[in-house]
């Protein structure tokens, strides 16, 4: 008797051939069947877990008891486990529960029987437990996470639940705000290390399973380890409570307060808001990501065939031999993405020294600084470019035309936010017209308000310069102020452009250019080499120590003139030397333990011999092999003197071979010397930045006229407003930004622009539209340009008569001015839409005009 049909034959088949490309392990080749796979690591979990008092949730009348459990006891911790961190293509495949006094559980919703890739028996359904969960949000239970912000996306996602505002405390967060430099940051590292003092072994989630087996793994198994999850997360939270709590003895006795506030007042509100900006996502125009394809395609390709001619003349310009070790034999086969091709360029072709490698990394290669090689890195980056944000963003929206980036509101070690999945922050500044993927969903507009000069006016605070402070009452440049001062001319002649006059001034651009690289190398605790090359790299009439001579002479001049600067460099550093992290002004903590360590360490290798031991005196051998504190006292001492490299490493070299290494910490501390400040300054702008974003969030105004925060970048917010209130939203986001920045002595300024695409020009535009295409009025011509450069045409930008660089509009080649790439761009539009020269104007202004809720414009011919 067969036990299987024929059809049930073929499932099974095809079954099988599905799972060799859902179920095995990426880059591994398993020979194993799925079941031998499962049963392995289904033993392991047991094995692990198997005095684990974990329940399953089989029932829904079972889980709505433990949930009336869970909500009579006012806290629970929560955990989901899923196929994968992909928050759109991934799923939920259970969830756990934790409560206080109960026991841990497991809800299982979506396991499968391997093969047949049907649901195993006495599962819930989504809506089963979403419905319960939702009973969590009415009661205000107060919800424990790990990683709260994923959680809360996939159970939005698929349970169709908010639980946002019962989210009352996330281990990881809060334990980041406290620590943020601590080395395993992750819920079983930090349960180990603080929870159980060490004792533990923090075994993780891929330690037991494969994520694209585990949904096929039984129920019974997953709940021993997922159920622990949510139960080790309520018990960190006990633990970290105490710590944020600012009357409890431990919060005093750590000197926690100010984290305390930061924590309860800052980052844990913040959850929701990057709930809400990842939910909300940033609408994509697709007609401009094909039309930025296209444009970087033909760049790309046109600076490869330039880069291989080049590559083709350095070949032709020399006999090499022809043997069968290169990479490549003429300039068309060059692959500047290659290594092996570079390698060979630059130290075969070019005969460049190898020193100790022949390495082909960016940082190298830029030092070579070689016309050639520039070009290969200039190809690359477009490579970069073209690879991580012009193809991939457009691949990534999700059906509602929408980016939906992920937000890590501690995404630096000094608080800053950052983005992921894409990284919208890290869009190269030259590369403004990627950003105009990025526009107002129809029927808005979009709105940026950026600080003006957000971290002088901190550095000004934080180190009460008087002189500083004084221009930002005034309402001065700051930069130009401080060039005045430093340099001791007049303030009129250290701008770019004369305040009366208007009249283009060179000298004063190159003035108030340096000081300003000076003061923002201070924030960012750059050296006076790297500040050398931002002043004079391109100047070719100068040798490198002549450039860094010179930037020494700004600097000194800058700190000489603002004294108050330099003494914040010294006493941020005294600081992090006595404590081993520095504060921002809300007290949020940046540890930079290297500044605590000694410039010199002495330590002994095998065989040395303590000259101080006395081999007959059975009381002294077990210091043997220890240097005497008098001997480490006169190193120290002596090392102290050393001020060239030379000597240090003559002298070390002799240690050694007395038995003694030397460990020179030195540019360990002078890079950590350099984050001082800047971890002052850049970790109270985001403070800042943080408080704006929660204020806006929290005004009923704003709520009320329908404005949405999109995107933070660092001092810059991004947000739309429906368009018939435009006018009120950009009052209340740079009010309330500016209101964030009150505690300054001096006023905040917020720029506003109001847009139809990020770093699109000024909406509505502000010139008259023409009766005639063939117009010659200036503003006319503006109206025109206007409209072109919306639409992603490339038009001229041309220099301002003293030769400077145009400003407004005209930087993007919007000046009144006829050309004939004016008029290409007007014949390429009119044969792409196919339309009539005489329906241009009307159609043109139909096509941008998305904000007043047109859609999909249709042709107006």
């Amino acid at each position: 008797m067969k036990l299987f049909s024929a059809a049930d034959i073929a499932k099974i088949n095809a079954a099988a051939e599905k799972s060799k490309e859902t179920l095995v392990k990426p880059k591994q080749v398993n020979t194993r069947s799925i079941n031998s796979d499962l049963a392995e690591m289904s033993q392991k979990v047991i094995d692990y877990f198997k005095d684990s008092p974990a329940i399953l949730i089989e029932s829904v009348e079972q889980l709505h008891d433990y949930v009336t459990k869970a909500i009579e006891s006012g806290y629970c911790g929560i955990d989901t486990e899923t196929t994968g961190l992909d928050r759109v293509r991934d799923w939920v495949v259970g969830a756990s529960l934790y409560y206080p006094g109960g026991v841990e559980c497991y809800i299982p919703m979506k396991h499968l029987i391997p093969i047949f890739d049907e649901p195993c028996k006495g599962q819930l359904k989504y809506s089963e437990v979403g419905a319960e969960l939702q009973r969590f949000v009415d009661a205000r239970t107060k919800m424990i996470f790990a990683n709260a912000d994923f959680d809360l996306a996939m159970i939005y996602k698929d349970l169709k639940v908010d639980m946002i505002d019962v989210c009352y405390w996330d281990v990881i967060i809060a334990w980041r705000c406290m620590k943020e430099d601590e080395l395993d940051n992750t819920l079983k590292g930090l349960y180990a290390k603080y929870v159980l003092k060490g004792k533990g072994d923090p075994m993780k989630f891929r330690d037991f399973f494969s994520p694209t087996l585990f949904p096929y793994c039984k129920p019974e198994v997953a709940k021993l380890y997922a159920a622990n999850d949510a139960k080790i997360t309520y018990e960190l939270f006990c633990w970290q409570l105490p710590y944020a709590t600012k009357d409890h003895k431990k919060c005093q006795k750590a000197n926690l307060q100010a984290i305390a506030d930061l924590l309860w007042n800052v980052e844990l509100p913040m959850i929701k808001v990057c709930q809400e900006m990842h939910r909300t996502g940033v609408y994509i125009d697709k007609g401009v990501a094909q039309v930025l394809k296209e444009r970087y395609g033909k760049q790309y390709d046109a600076a490869v065939v330039e880069l291989q001619k080049h590559v083709q003349e350095l070949i032709d310009s020399k006999d090499y031999p022809n043997n069968s070790k290169r990479p490549f034999r003429n300039g068309k086969d060059f692959n500047p993405k290659s290594p092996p091709h570079v390698k060979y360029l630059v130290y075969e072709l070019l005969a460049v020294p190898k020193g100790k490698d022949a390495s082909t990394a960016k940082e190298v290669l830029r030092e070579l600084n070689i016309p050639i090689v520039n070009e290969i890195l200039a190809v690359r980056s477009l490579s970069v470019l073209i690879n991580t944000f012009v193809e991939k963003i457009p691949n990534v929206v999700t059906p509602d035309s929408r980016l939906h980036a992920q937000f890590k509101q501690m995404g630096a070690d000094t608080g800053r936010m950052s983005s992921a999945e894409p990284n919208v922050q890290n869009i190269p500044s030259h590369a403004l017209d990627i950003r105009h993927m990025f526009r107002a969903t129809p029927g808005y507009v979009m709105m940026s308000s950026d600080y003006s000069a957000q971290e002088p006016r901190i550095t000004a605070y934080v180190s009460q310069d008087p002189k500083m402070i004084q221009s930002f009452k005034e309402g001065k440049d700051i930069y130009g102020s401080i060039a005045s001062i430093a340099f001791q001319v007049p303030y009129e002649q250290c701008l770019e452009f004369h305040p009366e006059t208007g009249e283009y001034q060179p000298d004063g651009k190159a003035r108030r250019g340096e000081a300003k690289t000076i003061v923002l190398g201070i924030c960012y605790g750059r050296s006076v080499v790297t500040i050398a090359e931002q002043l004079y790299g391109k100047d070719k009439t100068m040798t490198d120590e002549e450039k860094v001579k010179k930037a020494q002479n700004v600097f000194d001049s800058v700190l000489n003139a603002f004294p108050q600067l330099r003494s914040l460099m010294f006493s941020a550093q005294e600081t992090a030397k006595k404590k081993g992290y520095v504060e921002t002004i809300l007290g949020r903590r940046r540890h930079i333990p290297d500044m605590t360590l000694p410039e010199f360490e002495f330590v002994p290798t095998k065989g040395y011999v303590n000259p101080d031991v006395d081999p007959l005196d059975v009381n002294t051998l077990h210091l043997k092999d220890k240097i005497p504190d008098r001997i480490v006292a006169q190193l120290k001492a002596e090392f102290a003197r050393y001020k060239y490299f030379g000597q240090i490493a003559k002298r070390t070299k002799e240690l050694y071979e007395e038995g003694i290494k030397v460990i020179n910490n030195r540019q360990k501390i002078t890079d950590a010397s350099r984050k001082c400040v800047n971890s002052i300054v850049q970790g109270s702008a985001a403070d800042q930045t943080k408080m704006a974003v929660l204020m806006l969030e929290n005004n009923e105004e704003w709520k009320q006229i329908g404005g949405r925060l999109l995107l933070p970048v660092h001092d810059e917010l991004i947000a739309e407003v429906p368009v018939e209130h435009a006018q009120r939203g950009g009052e209340l986001l740079s009010g309330l930004m500016c209101e964030a920045a009150s505690f300054l002595p001096f006023p905040s300024k917020c720029d506003v622009t109001t847009t139809v695409r990020w770093y699109g020009l000024e909406y509505p535009p502000q010139y008259p539209k023409p009766a005639s295409v063939d117009t010659t009025d200036e503003n006319e011509i503006k109206w025109l340009q206007y409209h072109l450069f919306e639409m992603e045409y490339l038009l001229p930008i041309l220099k301002n008569e003293d030769g400077s660089k145009p400003r407004g509009d005209a930087a993007y080649g919007v000046n009144g001015i006829r050309t004939l790439e004016m008029e290409e761009c007007i014949k390429q539009y009119i044969a792409k839409y196919r339309i009539h020269p005489d329906k241009f104007l009307d159609d043109i202004e139909h096509r941008i005009l998305w904000c007043r809720g047109i859609d999909d414009p249709e042709p107006l011919n």
